[in-house]
């Protein structure tokens, strides 16, 4: 009783909330403006608003047809043609209460807004009936919105108000698109079975109704297996709902259907605007269903997952656009469009190399307005009618034209460099010396020079350095934001990718993009070429307003477009001559491997243009000039009657002087000094560059994180070497402490508190089991081994002492023999007996009592016994005719050097004894000698 009361009392409080809340919405601004968008899409609606056999149509951005699509042979039929089994068949798959609601289920709305809600906003449950999907298809947009939602659930009752269930049935099944060019179940009917709607049998009334649940897969044309599953299914539901007999059920589902189709080419996309508009079209009624496009991806699942959510929405809405009904209008010029062509055919009319019938040299050209952000013109290829439009659907590799949007835009960007920073030409790695190196156009290296020289250079080396330091994930964020549609997850580990070397290349299209960001002061215009969609009164698309989003700052723009201005205008610029005459201009060239590519792309203050020159079949190239020709033609013909133009210098940007180094000093040139009759890069004076104010934070920043960055990967190293480290041997275990030690410092260096932190912890967690093990075995081993060669160094010490005190006393005993030996060749050499030669004797024995204990005395005493002998009987007087000849006194410095090493006691054991002071000077006849003090030796002459 008690439950029955609490069920009653919730009853109550909900009919009172509803009454309430109905009230609220009923009264509320939004459903007014609900009620009023209700009338005025029912106020002009007729049932020729559900007849869509009119073309759809491209315009130009004066209004004028430049494309249709041949939507095939259309044809209306009425209910009363249309097969029940197909009726029934709809109503078992789609709406299974279709007969007897008011144009809304609204339990199976509750059930699917349930579901949305449950999965985050995202529609896992259809709640539309076949009226609500008649709306959708005629009246209303694509969008998955709350608010389409709403008013289509608001119009719905309203239909069926003013039309019979037949009627909305009728109109079902004649706005309902069924792949390959098929709008409407006759057209259908007739192309995949070869006959009228109304002589369709059962089966085929189901295969039909799978088929427009999703025309481009379910077709059998496309997928016979899978249309034929789809059709079994919905066999068994219209059994199961009772509008198919079990026994049709059995026969119907086992019925071979015979398939006449074959794939529709789709007729009148005659030239490169339209193909070009259709495909913008396409993805801006995928932008206004809710499709979100992205540009970076996480791995390479994630790639393929979007890659095909993305194909199937495509051609959902490709298909429906390409049935007809629709109405295109673009920012395309045909005026320009017809120079551009025009000019492309010109220059390649030399190159007549064919294959399969078609020229293998081609081009392609995109324009873009600077101001609107919005494709002026876009030329796919040599002619007109080239079903390839090589403008938007060919991607090819950039070269070194990309580097002002991967390389110098975000160097500056992020405070890595500026435009007079001094940079080295020379031979870098990507990872070590095995690793890619990048080579430059030129042979060698030419060194040091300021950056924007690099730019106009195009050195590689250089650009290769830069994007080491921004990084690959950072660079490939500004892309992102640039919209490039073709980066690959293998793209990150790319290590050519700053030279242009991409998995999948780049577009011509998203390249004029981008360099129309730097011309439009670093704010990149989400457009293309489509101003607005239409059909049937209905609007899907409008452009209503400038979306911008900065991907380099103004400051950034203006620098990079002045280093390009240099490509054209400095000697050594690979585009040299190819200014655009009457406008300033800034421009980069790119070439890539074997001149298998060749880009030009740049922009006046005007108009943005991208040029590549390439052969079909990839092959080399024999003139690399084509792309800057073509450039330099189109964009003179976009200035025809444009007024001179210049790029306007920020008033953030001053100009100061530079260091030798390339650094900017805080002199500043005042700007009203400035001689503005010229263009901007020329007036930029002498030994001055540009300073940002903007980027001045931004270095400093960045040369912080750098900073910090070095810090956290020396850090990182350290640790990862030191978790490695083990005491293993005696000389680990003395390693042990001064490593952790250096390590500690390197992480105490880091200035995060979460590197630092999680640092701290893996280091002490391996000093902990390393201090463990070094305590229990290796202190003790290495106090030992200290005490064990603290022993042997001083029993090498002592030995040292041994060895040097034997070899000084042989060195002592050698020369002491040696100086003996001299004075017993002296004495052999004298024939008289002179007070010189008395001296000799003299020194003779004194030198030879220093040998009284070697080995040698005897036979040393033996020679001077005999010496003195013959001496002592040898003439006193010399003859006055032999005076000047004989008995000379040996000059002092042939006697024996007297400083000889001391022995171990101390003692001075010289080879004489002789007093070491004074001189003797003996007269003979009436010649006179002075003595002479030569060490321990006093001689003299007679």
């Amino acid at each position: 009783m008690r439950r029955k009361k609490r069920l009653l009392l919730a009853f109550i409080c909900i009919i009172f909330l509803f009454f309430f809340g109905y009230q609220i919405v009923t009264h509320s601004s939004a459903n007014l403006e609900l009620k009023e968008k209700t009338y005025d899409t029912l106020a002009g609606m007729s049932k020729g608003t559900f007849h869509k056999n009119e073309n759809t149509a491209i315009y130009d951005k004066d209004n004028n047809k430049i494309g249709e699509v041949d939507s095939g042979n259309y044809q209306y039929v009425k209910i009363s043609d249309i097969p029940l089994d197909l009726q029934n068949a709809y109503i078992a798959t789609e709406d299974q209460h279709f007969k007897t609601h008011n144009g809304v289920n609204y339990l199976s709305t509750f059930r699917a807004a349930v579901s949305y809600l449950f999965h985050h906003g995202e529609a896992t449950k259809g709640g539309s009936t076949i009226t609500q999907q008649v709306i959708k298809n005629n009246l209303l947009s694509q969008e998955q919105t709350v608010s389409r939602k709403i008013l289509e659930i608001s119009i719905a009752p309203e239909l069926e108000k003013k039309y019979s269930k037949q009627d909305i049935m009728e109109f079902y099944c004649n706005s309902n698109y069924y792949g390959n060019g098929c709008y409407g179940v006759q057209s259908a009917s007739k192309f995949y079975f070869g006959k009228d709607v109304k002589d369709l049998n059962p089966a085929e009334c189901a295969m039909l109704a799978g088929i427009s649940n999703s025309p481009n897969t379910l077709n059998p044309v496309a997928d016979r297996k899978a249309a034929t599953r789809k059709m079994k299914i919905i066999l068994k539901q219209m059994n199961e709902c009772g509008l198919l007999s079990k026994k049709e059920y059995k026969a119907e589902r086992h019925r071979n259907i015979e398939v006449t189709g074959s794939s529709a080419a789709v007729k009148g996309i005659n030239n490169y605007m339209s193909s070009y508009a259709l495909d913008c079209a396409v993805k801006r009624i995928m932008e206004s269903d809710g499709f979100t496009f992205q540009y970076l991806f996480q791995d390479e699942d994630s790639y393929r997952a979007y890659k095909g959510n993305y194909k199937k929405k495509y051609n959902e809405i490709s298909s429906r656009i390409l049935a007809g009904g629709y109405q295109i209008y673009t920012s395309l010029d045909s005026g320009l469009q017809s120079k551009a062509q025009n000019i492309v055919d010109q220059a390649l009319s030399g190159y007549q190399e064919t294959k399969d019938g078609k020229f293998l040299q081609q081009a392609a050209v995109v324009t873009v307005d600077n101001k609107t952000g919005m494709i002026t013109s876009i030329v796919g290829g040599r002619g007109e009618h080239d079903e390839f439009n090589r403008g938007f659907v060919m991607n090819r590799q950039p070269g070194s034209s990309i580097k002002p949007l991967l390389v110098y835009g975000p160097a500056i960007n992020e405070g890595i460099a500026m435009p007079s920073t001094i940079v080295n030409d020379t031979k870098v790695y990507a990872n070590g010396t095995n690793s890619f190196s990048p080579k430059n156009a030129y042979a060698g290296y030419l060194g040091t020079m300021p950056l924007r020289e690099a730019m106009a250079r195009s050195v590689n080396t250089v650009a290769f350095q830069l994007f080491k330091n921004i990084g690959i994930k950072e660079g490939l964020q500004y892309l992102e934001k640039l919209n490039f549609t073709t980066i690959d997850p293998a793209d990150y580990g790319s290590a050519s990718l700053s030279l242009g070397g991409f998995t999948n290349g780049v577009s011509v299209a998203e390249m004029a993009k981008g360099y129309a960001t730097l011309a439009n002061n670093g704010t990149y215009i989400d457009r293309d070429c489509i101003t607005k969609i239409t059909s049937h009164g209905h609007v899907f698309y409008t452009q209503t307003e400038k979306r911008g989003r900065e991907v380099y700052t103004s400051d950034t723009a203006f620098m990079v477009t002045d280093m390009m201005e240099g490509v054209l205008n400095e000697g050594y610029g690979t585009a040299h001559g190819y200014s655009i005459a009457g406008q300033a201009a800034a421009a980069k060239t790119g070439t890539t491997n074997n001149n298998r590519d060749s880009w030009m792309c740049g922009f006046t203050p005007y108009d943005t243009a991208a040029v590549w020159v390439g052969k079909d079949d990839n092959t080399k190239m024999t003139d690399m000039s084509l792309a800057k020709t073509i450039w330099k033609q189109i964009l003179e013909a976009a200035s025809t009657g444009k007024e001179t133009k210049d790029f306007d210098v920020p008033k953030t940007i001053e100009y100061r002087k530079v260091g030798a180094n390339g650094e900017l000093g805080e002199t500043v040139f005042d700007r009203n000094a400035i001689d503005n009759s010229q263009m901007s890069y020329f007036r930029r004076p002498s030994g001055y560059d540009y300073y940002s104010t903007i980027l001045s934070d931004k270095a400093e920043r960045y040369q912080e994180k750098k900073t910090e960055a070095d810090a956290v990967e020396k850090a990182k190293q350290a640790v990862n070497d030191f978790e490695n480290f083990q005491i293993t041997t005696l000389e680990e275990a003395r390693q042990f402490k001064q490593k952790f030690s250096g390590t500690q410092a390197l992480v105490e260096a880091v200035s995060g508190s979460k590197e630092k932190k999680e640092f701290r912890r893996k280091l002490a967690k391996h000093y902990k089991a390393l201090n463990k093990a070094y305590k229990k075995t290796w202190k003790t081993r290495i106090k030992e081994a200290d005490e064990q060669a603290e022993k042997e160094q001083e029993m090498n010490a002592q030995a040292a002492a041994e060895d040097n005190a034997i070899s000084a006393q042989k060195k002592l005993h050698d020369q002491r023999v040696k100086y003996m030996e001299w004075y017993l060749d002296k004495l052999e050499t004298r024939k008289y007996n002179t007070t010189v030669t008395q001296q000799l004797l003299e020194d003779a024995k004194n030198c030879l009592s220093n040998c009284s204990s070697y080995e040698e005395y005897d036979s040393l005493k033996r020679k001077l016994d005999d010496q003195e002998k013959r001496i002592s009987a040898l003439p006193t007087q010399i003859p006055d005719s032999s005076r000047n000849s004989y008995d000379q006194r040996p000059d002092d410095a042939m006697y024996p050097d007297d400083q000889e090493t001391e022995s171990s006691n101390g003692q001075n054991n010289s080879p004489s004894s002789a007093d070491q002071s004074g001189s003797s000077n003996n007269q003979s006849g009436s010649s006179a000698a002075t003595g002479s003090n030569t060490g321990n030796h006093v001689l003299g002459t007679n």
